[in-house]
């Protein structure tokens, strides 16, 4: 494989709309910063599930909670798009077997595909009706990390030539990152299985759409033929605050 042949997937063909993303049109694609949330009683009972309360409770830190809380909000302010649904009676569920997020109503599994990923307290989620291929990653972008040293360490040795001939080095690295880390989601593969393997053969039957958002690198991938989302902004604190 040739340096121009994977020149597209360093494109940031994502489209981002930083505005805030209103219901009506159906939007699939969200990010938020979990950091803004003040997390109280009022608040959790309102829009957690009783089981994922318990969860809830079981993260220490307040960090971990944040991003909780604000990534099964926005799981159920996607859905609720579809339908008016009540928060509270909506649950998310990890699927072991399966490796997926998934959500019940009143105990039966509901049609939609999840990811989620979050870094440094922000949190990204992307919903769509039905069972889709989808992947997710957003990761924030340290510039001061030994990325020869983790590369040669990690990748493929493809990717550690890429790197290696890059006049944004950083930027290279986490681009290849953010591909297999949103290749592992939507393939349902652990991540150690994808590390050293050549992400650009893997995604060759797969579309992937990138961009840089704030200092995030984020990817996500889809089936071929399906249509690239577009990543909104959401301001979930001014959201949120109708349970406050």
């Amino acid at each position: 494989m040739h340096s121009h042949h994977v020149a597209p997937y360093f494109s940031n063909a994502l489209k981002v709309d930083s505005t805030q993303a209103k219901l009506g049109t159906p939007t699939q694609l969200v990010i938020s910063n979990s950091k803004a949330l003040c997390i109280n009683e009022r608040t959790v009972n309102q829009v957690l599930h009783q089981n994922e309360t318990t969860i809830l409770a079981r993260r220490k830190k307040e960090a971990a909670k944040q991003e909780y809380l604000a990534s099964r909000y926005l799981i159920k302010y996607l859905i609720c798009q579809y339908n008016a649904y009540t928060l509270s009676e909506l649950e998310t569920r990890f699927n072991l077997d399966t490796s997926k997020l998934e959500v019940f109503y009143l105990g039966q599994r509901l049609p939609y595909s999840v990811v989620i990923s979050h870094s440094h307290n922000w949190v990204a989620v992307y919903v769509t009706p039905c069972d889709n291929i989808i992947g997710l990653d957003i990761e924030h972008q340290n510039q001061t990390r030994p990325f020869i040293k983790l590369a040669t360490h990690f990748y493929h040795e493809f990717e550690i030539s890429l790197i290696s001939k890059s006049s944004n080095t950083w930027q290279t690295f986490y681009r290849i990152w953010t591909l297999k880390e949103a290749l592992a989601k939507a393939t349902c593969t652990p991540i150690a299985r994808l590390l050293s393997k050549n992400v650009f053969d893997e995604l060759a039957n797969l579309h992937s759409y990138s961009t840089h958002f704030n200092d995030f690198d984020v990817t996500v991938v889809v089936a071929k033929g399906a249509t690239a989302p577009t990543l909104y902004y959401i301001d979930i604190k001014e959201l949120i605050t109708q349970f406050e």
